[in-house]
Formats: structure tokens, sequence, C-alpha cells
């Protein structure tokens, strides 16, 4: 995983991307600091003690916490007992109603959670998205861990990335074009609508991209 100087990773910034590939033309993440756009720095991914395979849509008893519904969801997920707690480095959201904050377990590791009233299927497609691109192992993206709903709250749940400077414009480059190159024999779309920031974005199959991005992008 990237390792970073306190500027957390934000998972709603986006370009709207014509990409042929396993999830052809969903948003290509980018990431947000305070103050700019920044190339992630690229490094080996982490190993989170999670399958990559699974996901969790956790389901709250009528006493439970957000915090303990997080943790239930977390534990799920990884296979193991998860207790999550607030911690600092959550950032700020990009669009949608969505807030952002930063967890910690009780061994020390951070995830990012991003979280939005009544969103459930905006996060449940942005985890779809990224746990994609992730499979790709091409662009370093974060792990998604979980998703689920808190009453009316819906949440999901990341590896939580750091930035560390600049980055490499260039090895940027490559690996979005390594990622272009996971083709869909479907065509250009993806299994699930999604959104970029709170606008709906249709994935419907089509043939060729020029198609694809008159009628579901220009078209919307």
């Amino acid at each position: 995983a990237s390792r970073c100087q306190g500027i957390p990773f934000i998972s709603t910034l986006c370009t709207n991307m014509a990409i042929r590939n396993r999830y052809s033309t969903f948003i290509f993440t980018l990431f947000w600091s305070r103050t700019a756009l920044r190339t992630v720095a690229f490094a080996p991914p982490r190993n989170l003690p999670c399958s990559r395979q699974g996901r969790t849509t956790a389901r709250m008893s009528s006493t439970e916490t957000y915090m303990e519904t997080l943790s239930k969801a977390a534990s799920e997920a990884m296979g193991k007992y998860i207790e999550l707690k607030s911690t600092s480095g959550g950032g700020y959201s990009g669009g949608g109603g969505a807030s952002t904050s930063a967890v910690m377990d009780q061994d020390g590791n951070k995830y990012f959670v991003k979280a939005a009233a009544g969103g459930a299927d905006m996060l449940k497609a942005e985890y779809m998205g990224v746990k994609e691109m992730f499979e790709t192992h091409t662009i370093r993206v974060p792990e998604p861990v979980a998703y689920g709903t808190h009453q009316s709250r819906a949440f999901v749940i990341f590896e939580y990335l750091d930035f560390v400077g600049s980055g490499s414009q260039f090895e940027l480059g490559r690996q979005v074009a390594k990622l272009h190159r996971s083709f869909s024999d479907k065509g250009f779309g993806f299994h699930i609508d999604n959104t970029c920031g709170a606008t709906p974005q249709p994935n419907g199959w089509m043939d060729n991209w020029v198609d694809f991005w008159d009628t579901h992008r220009l078209g919307q």
C-alpha cells in the first residue's frame, strides 16, 4: 500500500473514462488531498487479513452502535474478531452527501470508512467497482473490506492508504494502460449502475465505447 504523510485516500473524486475491461466504463478513481489532486506513490499492496473474494453486508441488531456494526462487518469479512474504534485521518468526502472517517482495530491497523444516509446502492457500487480494479493488480487502489448498513446509514470499509508526495506520472500512465487491457467479452459497461458524486451513471452493456459514452455519459 502506499504509505503516506497523513493525507488520506478519498475514493469519490473521479473522472469518467470509457475503460474497456471487466468493468469497462466504471469510473476511474483518483485521489484527493486537502488542496489538490495528487498521484499516489506506488508500492506493493499491504497484506490485509481479509478475503478478497468475500464481502459482508452487515445486519445490525436494534441495540448495536454504529461502531459495533462496522466491527461486525469487518470481522465477518476478515474471518476473525475485529474491534474498531474511531481515529484521526478521515479527510474530506468528494460529494454525493457522503462523509468519510478513519477507524483503527485492536492491532493498530487503520481503515478508511465512507458513509451516507440512504446511500446503500451508491456505496455498494463503489465497493464493487473498486474491488474490480483491485483484482486487476494493475493500478494501486485500496482493498475493499466490507459494506453494510446501520439504521438509515450505509457504509463501506476500505484499506487505508496514505500519500507520499507526488509519485511517478510515468508509472501512473503505465498502470492505467495496463488497467485498460483488462477486457470484458460483454463489451463496454458494468454489471451494476453507479454514481459520480450524486449523479447517477447507468452502465448497461454496449458493443462499442462511442455508443456507450454518447448514451450513458453525454446523454445523462
